[in-house]
């Protein structure tokens, strides 16, 4: 094989346009079309020509010679499984393009809101989408729930959408992923029969899947003409994207052509307290409001445990956002689900004023939560080491010298053996004892009954090993 040339490559351009030409070999073929090549033009040679310098392919991965300044430098090969490294480079850097606009357009969106003294009032939507697998081979989702929630800042929530999606076709071996990602995460079941009256004939809320098309057009009704959304991360921005276009394309209608934005972003360039976009998506990821009441869909709510149900999802990120811009808008929070979950604001107080309170006995307050163990402590848990002591005495934070005392002795009545006076300043007991009726600290109380626990565990072990060396002896 001659060296390439303009004339080289214009042969085998004839060879694979012409069959005839075929089976021939390189000098027969060259004889064949010696005519054509001297009838072409100069301009029409250079084509020819530049087209054999042709650019080099270099492996970028394992390539330590620089390629010839006349030749472009371009990635050549395939992936493990097929696909070419020069796409999978190429689209790369347009998703990292199409990432900075994301954060410049969230930029722009909120100075255009703070010069238009418009922000406090502007409505933003916030999706979420669960599914059932995606095929890493051809990149086919099989969607399971869509929801979407639309707010503003003065305002709190204004309305919320969810639906549940027809899974329709799923690929061949991937059923089992399927199952074990509803079983694992959102716990939607991917065929379910639904009678009248529930869900597996459970009086409950039904599990309902409208056609693609319903769902489409309730979206587009819910978004009442918006396009930008916001959502969380790289990956639910991807299935996102997705399940909005399999949705589209199997009811046969045009795409809806939504910008998701980085939900992100807009923490960052609002919020003057967030030095980086990094710290915005921890703040989300905290996920503050997990375990409050009535953010699920009914279907959630009353036939699982899952807290990733999509409804919950939008809300919880939602709840988040307005927490970092309650005060930097002027809004006073009410607890009526607008700006924080039902009853995460109201605050109860168990109250017992002796050893048979009711617990329907509440008080409602705008402090703190209280709980029935110590009237002192804020936190929802007390130590295992002194509960049947609190218990004993109800919720009282104040004891008596007498019920200390006894206390006490119930503790050591149940000891074998008759402990020596503890010398150690730290286990000595209070000062003298004051009349009866007289009150002492909770500390006190505490103080005492542990270092008598104390004494006796110290001593069951000092005869351990007593009798552990009189049998090493015989």
């Amino acid at each position: 094989m001659p060296k390439p040339n303009g004339f080289a490559q214009f042969i085998n351009e004839q060879r694979r346009s012409n069959p005839r030409l075929k089976d021939k070999s390189f000098d027969e073929i060259s004889v064949a079309v010696d005519h054509l090549w001297k009838a072409m033009s100069p301009e029409e040679k250079s084509e020819y020509q530049v087209r054999a310098k042709g650019p080099r392919i270099v492996n970028k991965v394992n390539n330590n010679s620089a390629p010839a300044p006349d030749r472009e430098a371009v990635l050549g090969g395939f992936d493990a499984m097929g696909r070419s490294l020069l796409e999978i480079e190429r689209r790369k850097q347009n998703y990292e393009n199409e990432k900075i606009e994301k954060i410049d357009s969230v930029k722009e969106m909120v100075e255009n809101g703070k010069k238009r003294e418009t922000l406090a009032d502007d409505t933003f939507f916030i999706i979420h989408v669960n599914i059932f697998v995606r095929t890493p081979d051809t990149n086919v989702v099989v969607p399971a729930e869509v929801a979407l929630t639309k707010f503003s800042f003065k305002s709190g929530m204004l309305g919320s959408y969810q639906a549940f999606i027809q899974p329709g076709n799923i690929p061949p071996g991937y059923k089992y992923k399927c199952i074990e990602r509803s079983q694992l995460k959102h716990k939607i079941p991917i065929y379910a029969e639904v009678t009248d009256s529930g869900l597996n004939g459970n009086n409950c809320n039904e599990l309902k899947r409208p056609d693609d098309g319903q769902i489409v057009t309730d979206l587009k009704k819910f978004l009442d003409g918006a396009k930008n959304v916001f959502t969380l991360g790289e990956e639910m921005t991807e299935d996102c994207q997705d399940v909005l276009d399999t949705l589209c394309k199997r009811a046969g209608m045009k795409t809806m052509g939504l910008k998701l934005l980085p939900l992100a972003s807009l923490m960052f360039h609002l919020v003057d307290g967030i030095p980086h976009l990094s710290v915005a998506e921890s703040e989300f990821e905290k996920e503050r409001y997990l375990y409050e009441k009535d953010l699920s869909c009914a279907w959630h709510e009353s036939e699982t445990d899952s807290q990733h149900c999509s409804e919950a999802y939008v809300k919880r990120w939602m709840y988040t956002l307005l927490a970092f811009t309650n005060d930097q808008f002027n809004v006073r929070p009410v607890d009526d689900g607008r700006h924080a979950p039902k009853g995460s604001l109201t605050v109860t107080i168990y109250s017992s004023d002796n050893d048979e309170a009711d617990w329907g006995d509440i008080e409602e307050t705008n402090e703190l939560r209280i709980y029935p163990h110590d009237k002192n402590s804020i936190f929802a848990s007390s130590d295992i080491r002194y509960r049947d002591v609190m218990e004993d005495n109800g919720s009282q934070s104040i004891f008596t010298t007498t019920d200390l005392m006894s206390s006490a002795a119930v503790s050591n009545a149940g000891s074998e053996v008759e402990l020596e006076p503890c010398q150690d300043a730290h286990c000595q007991s209070s000062p003298a004892m004051t009349p009866a009726g007289s009150q002492v600290s909770l500390v006190s109380m505490v103080s005492s009954a542990s270092e008598t626990r104390r004494g006796t565990l110290l001593q069951n072990i000092r005869n351990q090993r007593t009798s552990s060396r009189m049998v090493a002896k015989f």
